[in-house]
């Protein structure tokens, strides 16, 4: 989110304080998040006096320059004069050092793969002179070679980069289909092309489905993301009066003469113990919850509503069916043909979603946690009393 952030201040701050200003005295003018060009005409103050005149605004942005008449380093490339033309080469900082990726490092072989191909174009791209693209190719086979890579691979990665550019396929309708990078991951993705006609030959499905999913792989968790915390929550986090996680009633609805206050539940089939890691009531919203019966089956759901509004319509279902004789909720349903008295339903919150703290979907991360506790718990029909699942909020 920084570069985000950085990016739209220095946009403002571009158009209040330099672009309003200077405009008559800015040729050229190019901006990466903090790091600015500009190509001045000599008209009206010099740089040193615009300089001055933005470090001494009431702002928080103090800036630094560096200026020449015959070159000028901006990210990775030096501007220079040749010839009484601008020329540009690719510049390295003294401090720079060979980062290229390894040839063994765990990441997907074709981005280890591709990798030569585009830094060799990098160089050729930031490049206007000839002699120098051949110096600079030569220095970065040598970091290549530095790092493992086969010189074969690196020889036919180079002469690709002088072959007729492949024409793009435009990929905007393709579906993403997301997955963390481990060593298996090769193991999904063969099945899935392999298998993908199966859904290409339905004609009920929407048109994305015609072509095979991109496999997006996503970084696990290394041993930094483990040791070092970089959100300490704990320093800002609100304390609160109630620190015991587990389920608990608020002594004063209805709906809580049907709860089963606890920290823990069990599996309905293996018996085993699962701790409840919030502090829940009837009144919590997005969370998820296990209805029982006598005869031991169970239903899990989830609610982006207070939990009591929930449990209110699963007994006005059942109080319906039974004047009815018939319904077709599954809970409802259930307790009629197993004639359970109402008061046999028993419920209690085993999960609940926070409010995202950096921001995201909060109810696809509570449908995602709802499908994680039907299959833990192992609920489905006939095991359990809930119908189905969808897989789509993991698209």
């Amino acid at each position: 989110m920084a570069p985000m952030y950085a990016n739209s201040y220095m946009y403002i701050f571009k158009q209040e304080h330099i672009l309003s200003q200077f405009h008559e005295s800015i040729l050229f003018y190019r901006r990466f998040i903090d790091d600015i060009m500009i190509i001045w005409n000599n008209v009206g103050p010099t740089p040193n006096q615009m300089l001055e005149i933005i470090n001494n605004l009431d702002t928080s942005v103090r800036l630094t320059m560096t200026t020449s008449e015959e070159q000028i380093d901006f990210l990775d490339v030096r501007v220079y004069k040749e010839d009484g033309k601008i020329a540009y080469t690719l510049f390295n900082k003294l401090t720079d050092r060979n980062t290229l990726l390894h040839a063994e490092s765990h990441h997907p072989r074709h981005l280890i793969n591709s990798l030569p191909q585009s830094q060799f174009m990098r160089v050729i791209r930031n490049n206007s002179n000839v002699a120098n693209i051949k110096i600079q190719l030569q220095t970065m086979w040598d970091k290549f070679l530095a790092r493992g890579y086969n010189p074969r691979n690196l020889s036919k990665a180079l002469d690709r980069c002088y072959e007729t550019p492949v024409q793009r396929t435009d990929t905007r309708e393709r579906l993403v289909f997301p997955v963390t990078y481990t060593t298996i991951s090769d193991n999904i993705k063969q099945p899935v092309d392999r298998n993908w006609r199966i859904l290409q030959n339905d004609t009920s499905l929407p048109s994305q489905f015609k072509q095979r999913p991109m496999m997006c792989y996503q970084r696990g968790s290394n041993l930094r993301d483990l040791l070092v915390k970089t959100d300490p929550t704990h320093c800002y986090s609100q304390p609160t009066t109630y620190q015991n996680a587990g389920c608990y009633r608020c002594l004063g609805c209805v709906t809580c003469s049907h709860m089963i206050p606890s920290k823990s539940f069990t599996h309905p089939h293996t018996g085993k113990k699962y701790l409840i890691r919030h502090r829940l009531t009837c009144t919590s919203e997005y969370v998820i919850y296990k209805l029982g019966c006598p005869c031991g089956l169970a239903y899990v759901w989830k609610t982006e509503l207070p939990l009591h509004e929930k449990i209110r319509n699963y007994r006005l279902s059942i109080r319906i069916a039974y004047r009815d004789k018939g319904s077709e909720l599954p809970v409802a349903k259930h307790f009629l043909e197993f004639n359970h008295p109402l008061p046999t339903m028993k419920f209690l919150a085993i999960d609940h979603i926070p409010q995202p703290l950096r921001g995201g979907d909060r109810k696809k991360l509570l449908l995602r946690r709802e499908l994680y506790w039907i299959r833990t718990l192992d609920t489905l029909q006939p095991r359990g009393l809930n119908k189905k699942y969808t897989l789509g909020v993991f698209l």
